[in-house]
């Protein structure tokens, strides 16, 4: 196979059945996808978009070289295109935006399967190199511009679609690609397709789709920091959905990190809640010695999440320990909604994890070595408490 993804010398490529097929045999192998199908009944919208992107024939070959180079992209895009479907007719958006945003998850990976290799070494090399971000997609990495620039050859009219492909990994903070894109700048439809990435991303850091309902309180606790409609939406749509079949199941999924809530439980919550203050604090304080810096997609970066973990805090009153009543006087739901909250906030203060180790190496910044380690030390301090998998 070539540089290009191959299919140059052959017609043999998928159909609309046979794309059909692959979404059938996909969302059917696993009972939590299967669930929310058989509440959602999108596959007839599916196979009309598919018997469409039969009439594009470039379309479709490309489809095929992503199918055969990669089956985890395949899958990312099987995945991402149907659940962005899913959201969209919760939102009762329309039969054209439904339609694009199906469109935009699958295609959305599809730039690094038609291009020749050089292209992409281009613009990587023209974009720097940045600070790799939590999850699997770095600053460097251009791919959503070769998707978006194939998209606009193959769709000259649909514009929409060539944003939200170009968009997919674009981050509330500025921080995704393309680089300083924030929140106010995407739309519902943008948003929509950067959550179920985002979800696809935590799916895989789980070990795959049949734990999706180990994403549900992180969708709560990111609901309320960013993408709230979106997030929020897709909460309550799963909630139900996705409920564990039985009470054995129960004590396994009351929160994101099964392995956060029970290394964390023997802790009371007000004992949680001081740690958690301390962390924050130390954040804030050393958010100021950021300021002159601001300039800088790294340090808006971690700003922003600070400026959004603080909101998160006052909002859920996490850190705030006069706010609980003694363990003995709460119902069994409220200790689960608290240790589902404690939970899902590892995976917030991972990322500034690595925003940290990042600026300690770097020597464009002129901080304060000892709020550096404060924060640093404060960070870990709550990842020990917290998340029982952490090592350092």
């Amino acid at each position: 196979m070539s540089g290009s993804g191959g299919l140059e010398h052959t017609e043999q490529f998928l159909q609309a059945e046979g794309l059909y097929s692959e979404y059938k045999i996909f969302i059917g192998q696993f009972e939590a996808l299967d669930r929310i199908e058989a509440s959602a009944r999108s596959m007839l919208v599916i196979q009309t978009f598919c018997y469409e992107l039969e009439t594009r024939q470039e379309v479709m070959k490309a489809v095929t070289r992503l199918y055969t180079a990669s089956q985890t992209d395949f899958q990312r895009a099987l995945f991402c295109s149907w659940i962005a479907l899913v959201s969209a007719r919760h939102f009762s958006l329309s039969l054209n935006n439904q339609r694009l945003l199906f469109f935009g998850g699958l295609l959305q990976d599809i730039g690094k399967y038609v291009v020749d290799n050089s292209v992409a070494r281009f613009i990587s090399n023209l974009n720097g190199n940045k600070i790799p971000i939590y999850g699997q997609h770095d600053l460097e990495d251009a791919h959503p511009l070769l998707s978006s620039s194939f998209i606009e050859h193959q769709f000259p009219d649909e514009d929409k679609l060539k944003d939200l492909v170009l968009h997919h990994h674009a981050r509330a903070d500025g921080t995704g690609y393309p680089n300083f894109v924030v929140e106010s700048q995407l739309g519902l439809d943008d948003q929509i397709l950067i959550v179920a990435n985002e979800i696809n991303d935590r799916l895989d850091h789980l070990g795959g789709y049949a734990d999706f309902y180990l994403t549900l309180p992180y969708l709560k606790l990111a609901g309320m920091m960013y993408f709230s409609k979106v997030q929020q939406s897709m909460h309550r749509m799963l909630t139900g959905l996705l409920a564990p079949p039985d009470g054995a199941e129960q004590s396994r999924v009351c929160s994101a990190g099964a392995l956060a809530a029970s290394s964390s439980h023997a802790l009371r919550n007000k004992e949680r809640s001081a740690i958690l203050k301390q962390c924050v604090d130390s954040l804030l304080a050393f958010s100021s010695e950021l300021i002159p810096y601001d300039f800088d997609i790294v340090v808006r970066g971690i700003r922003s999440n600070i400026a959004r973990l603080v909101f998160l805090m006052n909002e859920s009153g996490l850190s705030q320990e006069s706010a609980f009543r003694p363990e003995d006087d709460l119902s069994e739901q409220e200790r689960s909604e608290l240790d589902e909250m404690f939970g899902a906030l590892p995976e917030c203060l991972y990322k500034f994890k690595y925003y940290l180790d990042y600026l300690k190496g770097a020597k464009q910044f002129e901080v304060c070595d000892s709020g550096l380690k404060q924060a640093s030390d404060a960070v870990r301090q709550c990842l020990f408490a917290f998340d029982r998998a952490a090592s350092f």
